[in-house]
This record gives C-alpha cells, structure tokens and sequence, in this order.
C-alpha cells in the first residue's frame, strides 16, 4: 500500500529546529527556571489533573519532568493525549516530540524553541517521564 502524498510542507521547519539546535549554544541554562513556571501554572489551572507527584531534575543537557498518570480508565491514546497537554504547556514555535516506552514509563522526548522572535534563537531539550500504577497498566496491556 503507498501513501497518497509526501510530507515536504513541514520539512522546512524540521530543518530550521535541526539546523538550530546544531548551535553549540543552542540549550538554554536553567531549564528549570525557564520552563517550569509554564508548566507549574498550567498544572494549577487544571481542575483535574491528571498528573501528580511532579518532580523536575536536570540531567546533562536534559530537563528532566516525572510526574504520575492517574487515568484508571485510560488506554494509550489517552496518555499520549494528556502528555501531549502537558507537553503542551511549555513548548515553544519550534517543536519535535518523540515517543519512547521504557519499561513500566513511556518517555517523551522533547526539542523545543524558537530561531527567532522576541529572543534570541535558543530552544531546551526535555524528558517528559510518564509513571505510575496507570501507565504500567497501559504498557503492559499495549490498548
């Protein structure tokens, strides 16, 4: 079976993140100072959250964000959807998001910035860390 169609329409703005983050000063310091606050204000808007026990850490270059699911009713789809709300909360203009599934967690990892606006070019890598009783359920039953 073939596709009906290339995917070229965004290829410029992958090679604008990709060109971009080759800069070796491309990650900004502080992750947590920078992005933080977004998701932490997102997070207390939200009347229900999904996610508990948030924690952040910086790893090399990484910001590091776990938190626990709490969806005793969701399947994959709907963890990909709730971090993707999450994620959402702190990405940038430019943004590439990839799934992983490592053990009993499902990683995002996440490339995030702008190559030009109010500040300078710049952008921030992150591991989004789903966990907990609801995410194993998940990946163990693959739904």
């Amino acid at each position: 079976m073939t596709g009906m169609a290339d995917g070229t329409p965004l290829i410029g703005s992958l090679d604008a993140l990709s060109s971009a983050m080759h800069d070796p000063g491309w990650v900004t310091e502080d992750p947590v100072a920078h992005l933080g606050p977004k998701l932490e204000a997102w997070l207390a808007e939200q009347s229900h959250s999904r996610w508990t026990n948030v924690v952040f850490a910086v790893e090399e270059r990484w910001l590091v964000v776990s938190a626990e699911w709490n969806r005793a009713d969701g399947r994959m789809r709907d963890l990909r959807a709730d971090s993707f709300a999450l994620i959402g909360s702190f990405v940038e203009d430019l943004a590439h998001v990839v799934q992983r599934r490592a053990g009993g967690i499902v990683v995002f990892e996440v490339a995030t910035g702008q190559d030009a606006g109010d500040f300078a070019p710049h952008g921030h890598l992150v591991r989004f860390r789903a966990t907990g009783a609801d995410v194993e359920r998940v990946v163990g039953g693959a739904r």
